[in-house]
């Protein structure tokens, strides 16, 4: 991994929490209110497709969670994601210079980064949500293949002692 921090004000996470939690109740019969579940975490699978070469054109970048202050945090609504064009909330990250991003660079399309996104818990946690956006490098060549990429999330409940 390399170390790089983007001058961007505002990078945006790619998954909602409120959301989520109303699709696990759905999907599982209410987990929060399941004895033998004590918490969900969400693992990401991210990896280029479709690509002649290295990923030189807008690399995924990820902060590290335990340099993210709770101030950092924003909700945001957005519009143009869910269907029916319903609002859907989602949590933004203010810029911190204290932030350490971190990338893969020239990643193919045979590797694959896997990353705990969030995890939530019964019993009180610290946040530890894992911020991930795109960023354009400054040593991006000119006329560099645009990015093609793909993730898939996948839900663990963690069962009770």
């Amino acid at each position: 991994m390399a170390f790089i921090r983007t001058g961007a004000s505002t990078l945006m996470i790619m998954f909602t929490t409120s959301g989520h939690s109303r699709t696990t109740k759905r999907r599982n019969g209410g987990a929060r209110s399941t004895p033998d579940v004590s918490g969900l975490i969400w693992i990401d699978f991210w990896r280029t497709t479709n690509m002649g070469g290295p990923l030189e054109h807008m690399p995924l970048a990820l902060c590290d969670p335990t340099s993210v202050e709770a101030e950092d945090v924003v909700p945001v609504g957005m519009t143009g994601i869910a269907p029916d064009n319903r609002q859907s909330r989602h949590l933004s990250l203010r810029f911190n210079a204290r932030q350490r991003w971190y990338y893969y660079p020239g990643m193919t399309t045979d590797e694959l980064l896997a990353f705990k996104l969030a995890e939530f818990w019964k019993t009180p946690t610290p946040f530890r949500n894992c911020f991930h956006s795109a960023f354009p490098h400054a040593d991006t060549p000119e006329g560099a293949e645009k990015r093609q990429s793909c993730e898939h999330r996948v839900a663990v409940l963690v069962l009770a002692d």
